[in-house]
């Protein structure tokens, strides 16, 4: 069955998808290859960068192969048991954050098998973004320890080798 046909409800009442929707998790349930995501609920959808559940099912879950190889080389896949923890790296423009999942397997309504990810309630996400001058010279240090000032940026170009401060002008 198309993932467009099932209802909201009927994927809800599963018994893996009841048990973490009511504690209010962040869930997305893809189909067994990890290409489409079949099911989400508003907080899943989030997650994966859609706005709502409607931009979401049966789109592309947009998992970098890496990540997907990950999955799959979870223990027994698809039929992987319950909240396996999984941690995999999701990009969404030039920002990259690594999220924690119970993966779980889930047999969906009509007999396919399905992956289902959820992320608990504070569950913290890391985000990586990438560095600008400004956050990495106040991350720089010079060779005898002296942190520079953050409203002196000439101050941390000093620090850095000459090629570097070429490239910077």
């Amino acid at each position: 069955m198309p993932s467009e046909n099932y209802s909201f409800l009927d994927v809800a009442v599963l018994d893996a998808v009841r048990q973490r929707f009511a504690a209010g998790d962040a869930i997305a349930l893809l189909s067994a290859d990890l290409e489409q995501v079949t099911w989400a609920n508003g907080p899943g959808a989030a997650v994966f960068g859609y706005p709502d559940i409607e931009a979401i099912i049966g789109a592309s879950a947009g998992l970098p192969p890496i990540a997907r190889r990950q999955i799959m080389a979870t223990s027994g896949f698809p039929q992987i048991g319950r909240d396996r923890a999984i941690t995999v790296r999701l990009a969404t423009g030039l920002t990259s954050r690594a999220v924690g999942f119970l993966a779980s397997a889930v047999t969906m309504p009509d007999g396919e098998n399905a992956i289902m990810l959820a992320v608990p309630p504070g569950t913290r996400r890391l985000t990586m973004r990438p560095l600008s001058f400004a956050t990495s010279a106040t991350s720089a240090a010079s060779v005898s320890g002296r942190m520079p000032s953050a409203e002196k940026p000439s101050e941390a170009a000093s620090m850095l080798p000459l090629a570097s401060r070429e490239a910077m002008k």
